[in-house]
């Protein structure tokens, strides 16, 4: 009996220790799940962060680009900016900014960042549009590749250039078309749509800064027109209350004079009289004239029509229009023959060079001559025209090439001037993207070189 008792009791232990342990084996189990719950939940709490740290650099770095906008004005500046806020966005080490060329067949390079990798192509060597870029520039979209050393597009590169495993490249687009690329490379690991859109993002605000440098260059552009236009109309109304006026007040008097003179039958009076107002009605001709080739110049009104010219044409037609102004002081007009041809505006250039010829006559003493003659250079051709007259000090040659005052200084003759020479001058050679240049020296004459550029025939 005793032994039934303690066998029972026994089992009733046993009974009891397993009831134990499959307690605390099910609580070891919900133990183990709410470890596994408590990993889950801190993996998607790290994941979760990892995302918010990642969109929080993304608003950050998209604040730094707008913020690059508004403060700089300079595109490059600008560009660099965005590409830097782009490149620490997506985890690109590499890559650059361009813009297309006028003719669209190559990229402009504005500026490199070779991420510390080594590369040893001629940076100054052209970027042509192709390969996978051109894929970008024709679509207007991101286009980009994780396995670019494998890609069809690898053949393009040139040599020397570093190691490429992934690349990506985003278009600048104005008003529907591609006008530059941002070029990213060398990310740690694969491109992705996410990177693109935000590499897209990146492009447009470069878009808009490149717009908004190219609005302030109009802007500047418009603000330059407008006060070279109110100095225009200054001079203009300072010319017709003072230059024009006088002499008109003046042949008005004189005319009266005349009449006067024409009922006492004062025959040599009125002759010279006549003489007088004659001279005095073609210099305000002249000064008319000069005027409005001038404002029109000024305002951009003249167009610029440039063609090949023969020399001897051009050295006929001066001839015959200054011959009469030499001869009254007989100075020989020396004409070097010359069949050579010249790129410009003939009209342009019959106009300067007229003047500079007038000029030397003006300045010229009697029984004298002008030399006029041409010559080429490997970059320029060069008209040369050469007096003996009164020459100049160096303050009166800066005035003509730097100057806008209207000014005129009486001839050996005592002939008159308009004061408009100079400006028209500068105004046509700078179309011609030429110069003049002025070797003289007050009582040995002068010397006017008018340097153009050459034209291919």
């Amino acid at each position: 009996m005793s032994d039934n008792l303690s066998l029972e009791r026994l089992r009733m232990e046993i009974s009891e220790i397993q009831h134990e342990r499959d307690a605390l084996l099910k609580r070891v189990a919900d133990l183990e799940g709410f470890v596994a719950q408590s990993k889950a939940l801190e993996n998607d709490l790290s994941d979760r962060i990892a995302i918010a740290n990642q969109k929080e650099l993304e608003v950050e770095e998209l604040l730094n680009a707008t913020h690059s906008i508004l403060e700089q004005a300079d595109f490059s500046v600008t560009a660099k900016r965005i590409f830097d806020a782009c490149a620490r966005t997506i985890g690109a080490r590499a890559g650059y900014v361009a813009l297309l060329s006028d003719d669209g067949s190559e990229n402009e390079l504005l500026f490199l960042e070779d991420g510390g990798m080594p590369c040893t192509v001629n940076p100054e060597l052209p970027m042509p549009i192709r390969g996978l870029r051109e894929q970008a520039y024709r679509t207007g979209k991101v286009a980009y590749d994780n396995e670019f050393m494998k890609s069809e597009w690898v053949k393009f590169m040139p040599k020397g250039h570093m190691a490429l495993r992934n690349v990506l490249f985003s278009p600048l687009n104005i008003e529907g078309k591609t006008v530059g690329i941002m070029g990213m490379a060398c990310k740690d690991g694969d491109f992705n749509d996410h990177d693109a859109r935000l590499a897209a993002a990146f492009g447009e605000y470069a878009a808009i800064a490149l717009m908004n440098s190219w609005n302030i260059e109009k802007l500047k552009d418009s603000n330059d027109l407008l006060g070279k236009t109110n100095n225009t109309k200054d001079k203009i109304l300072s010319i017709i209350s003072h230059d024009l006026i006088t002499p008109l007040n003046s042949i008005a008097g004189l005319s009266d004079v005349i009449y006067t003179n024409v009922d006492e039958g004062k025959m040599e009076d009125i002759k010279h009289l006549s003489g007088v107002i004659s001279r005095s009605a073609k210099h305000n001709h002249q000064l008319l004239f000069d005027l409005l080739q001038w404002s029109r110049a000024q305002s951009g009104e003249i167009a610029f029509n440039p063609t090949q010219i023969v020399v001897n044409d051009l050295f006929s037609e001066l001839n015959e229009a200054l011959s009469p102004q030499a001869n009254s002081k007989n100075v020989t007009l020396d004409f070097q023959k010359n069949d050579e041809t010249v790129y410009g505006d003939k009209s342009m250039l019959v106009t300067v060079l007229k003047n500079l010829i007038s000029n030397a006559v003006k300045f010229s003493f009697e029984n004298s001559s002008v030399n006029i003659r041409f010559e080429t250079t490997d970059s320029d051709s060069v008209f040369i025209v050469r007096d003996f007259g009164v020459g100049m000090d160096i303050t009166k040659v800066e005035e003509i090439l730097h100057s806008d005052k209207v000014s005129s200084v009486p001839g050996t003759s005592k002939e008159r001037g308009t004061g408009f020479g100079h400006m028209i001058i500068r105004e046509f050679l700078e179309m011609h993207k030429g110069s003049l240049q002025i070797d003289s020296e007050a009582g040995k004459g002068s010397e006017f070189k008018i340097v153009l550029p050459k034209k291919a025939k």
